[in-house]
């Protein structure tokens, strides 16, 4: 079983030459489109740590109640005031005065907000908007009444604890 058709070694000499330029050519784009998204990775990089540098803008919200840190880092996230200067405006807005503000050990995301005239504090997470937790607190407020709790925990979404 052999060729029908015998190709002459200039033929064969051709081909060669034809596979070695595809191979080439395929090895160059692949170095290409490598390099394309090595630059692409670099510059997305570069760009995150030149955010990671930037200052952070002034917060618009002022933290005003009283603020305690136990978890003795002594340093706040501009991004953490903010949330607690929101949650602040907030409870104003709903007609009450947050009076302290309390970031607990072991966490990074939550706060304890104490209200004056009130017992007990509440405990609330970044993970969820500000408005929208104070919205569910004070819904639990106006249900509890002059009921006194130790806490109210209105982490989850559509749903609220006491004890």
């Amino acid at each position: 079983m052999g060729r029908d058709i015998q190709e002459s070694g200039e033929e064969r000499a051709e081909l060669h030459r034809q596979t070695k330029r595809r191979h080439f050519t395929s090895v160059l784009v692949a170095m290409l489109m490598v390099a394309i998204m090595g630059l692409i990775a670099y510059t997305s990089a570069r760009g995150a740590v030149e955010e990671a540098r930037r200052v952070p803008e002034k917060a618009g919200y002022q933290v005003q109640a009283q603020l305690v840190d136990e978890t003795s880092h002594g340093k706040i996230s501009g991004r953490m005031q903010e949330f607690i200067g929101q949650v602040e405006q907030d409870f104003r807005e709903a007609g009450y005065i947050v009076s302290r503000v309390t970031l607990p050990v072991q966490t990074s995301r939550e706060i304890w907000v104490d209200l004056e005239g009130r017992n007990g504090y509440i405990k609330m997470t970044m993970d969820r908007g500000a408005a929208v937790g104070v919205e569910d607190a004070v819904r639990v407020i106006n249900y509890l009444g002059d009921r006194e709790v130790e806490y109210m925990d209105v982490r989850l979404e559509g749903k609220a604890y006491f004890k």
